[in-house]
């Protein structure tokens, strides 16, 4: 028995590890996307950021601990009372992120046009601490004196010991079950999430309401606000629904030891429930990277940019408004004419291949300033009013891969190399 114990105390601990090993990058990719890109700063995504630093805490810290309360190591009561802590805050701080994400989005839904003015960043930053602040008196509650000393020091002093107990470390032996039932999950953890459901199922009803009739939001597309906006909220509501599965399983074991002591509870029922806990937090790095763009986007770009060295293109939400008007202008000629590009460019007896990055700027001023460098190149021993020699450029010889760019045609008796006067700065 004892080594099949053994076993499955090795399997947990391989397995914690693991989960530790994505949830930590995970969420610390989620917090440098929400940092990098401006697109991330609203309410919504910085309550993401808040929920995502929990995440990090619970593969940096609780699972450790979690190991470590696993192997049982021989400790005061207090200190194994502070290595079970800091589980209940960053459950609790996650189960406030969400409630604030769900409201956000309610409201985003609700009140369009005067939502900038009600969510501020002054009232998110205020808001993000109040659920820190809670999550702290709600997780420490028992070192105020809910737990289970009294209890212990009884066992401690019927054998004849004296002094504070030591005891084998255990979340059950120091933790009361009336707390983790009665405080916790019946008043901190049940009735948000019966709220939070709430929430969603009148944030999908008041979408598909203004859907249906088309009414007029704070983009000029209602169709196109709206239908973000769904994504977006079925997307959290994903977030919502895998915490509730990861979640209730373990408090309804509590639920069980609380009301029916003498049930057999197996082993692998409660490692599989402090797996689905653990294992929540490496989940939502990974939900927003399939569902929701901005995110994707931004976790490529910290890709190529950091760990493959191909730096990207500015992310279009992090441009200045009249950059993204021009890029908006000009992206669908741009795209047509890089589609046409191919092969090289001729300058004289030289062959020029046309770099990727063309396509995201200017062709046509590309291929006059490589004309003008050859020429400076090849001729620069003559004056500017000479005639061209043979084989110089003109912008007639990459017309076969730019097609569609103006140039003059092969018989125009425009000078090849441009004239001092005619190209002024140059």
């Amino acid at each position: 028995m004892s080594h099949s114990i053994s076993a499955f105390q090795a399997a947990y601990i391989g397995i914690e590890v693991l989960i530790a090993l994505v949830s930590v990058p995970g969420n610390v990719l989620v917090i440098w996307a929400v940092k990098m890109n401006q697109a991330l700063r609203d309410a919504t995504f910085c309550f993401i950021a808040s929920l995502a630093v929990a995440d990090v805490a619970v593969g940096a810290l609780v699972i450790p601990l979690a190991i470590l309360i696993n192997v049982g190591p021989q400790t005061y009561f207090h200190t194994c009372l502070m290595v079970a802590c800091p589980v209940l805050i960053l459950t609790q701080s996650s189960i406030l992120a969400l409630l604030a994400i769900a409201v956000d989005r309610y409201l985003r839904v609700k009140i369009p046009l005067r939502y900038k003015t009600v969510v501020t960043p002054r009232r998110a930053a205020v808001a993000i601490a109040g659920c820190w602040i809670l999550s702290l008196v709600v997780g420490l509650t028992p070192m105020f004196g809910w737990n289970n000393l009294r209890q212990v020091e009884t066992a401690w002093a019927a054998n004849g010991s004296t002094g504070e107990p030591v005891i084998k470390c255990e979340f059950e032996k120091v933790i009361s079950m009336e707390y983790m039932v009665y405080f916790n999950f019946f008043v901190w953890v049940l009735p948000p999430l019966l709220l939070m459901v709430l929430i969603y199922l009148e944030v999908f009803y008041l979408i598909r309401k203004q859907l249906s009739k088309k009414v007029s939001a704070s983009s000029s597309d209602p169709q196109k606000y709206y239908g973000k906006e769904l994504k977006i909220a079925k997307s959290l509501a994903l977030i919502l629904f895998l915490f509730a599965l990861s979640w209730l399983p373990l408090h309804i074991l509590n639920c069980i030891t609380l009301f029916c002591p003498t049930c057999h509870k197996p082993t692998i029922l409660i490692y599989i429930a402090i797996f689905l806990t653990h294992g929540n937090s490496a989940m939502n790095p990974i939900v927003y990277a399939f569902r929701i763009q901005k995110f994707r986007v931004t976790f490529l770009k910290i890709w190529n940019d950091h760990f493959r060295c191909r730096p990207e293109p500015p992310i279009d939400e992090d441009l200045p408004e009249e950059k993204k008007v021009a890029r908006s202008s000009t992206g669908q000629e741009s795209r047509s004419i890089g589609h046409q590009l191919r092969g090289f460019c001729t300058f004289g007896n030289d062959r020029v291949r046309m770099p990727a990055l063309l396509t995201l700027g200017n062709p046509g001023l590309y291929l006059r300033e490589r004309q003008k460098e050859w020429s400076r190149n090849h001729f620069s021993h003559l004056f500017y009013s000479s005639p061209a020699p043979r084989g110089a450029p003109s912008p007639g010889e990459c017309g076969s891969v730019a097609a569609g760019l103006k140039h003059p045609p092969r018989g125009s008796t425009e000078p090849s190399v441009p004239q001092a006067s005619q190209e002024p700065g140059v």
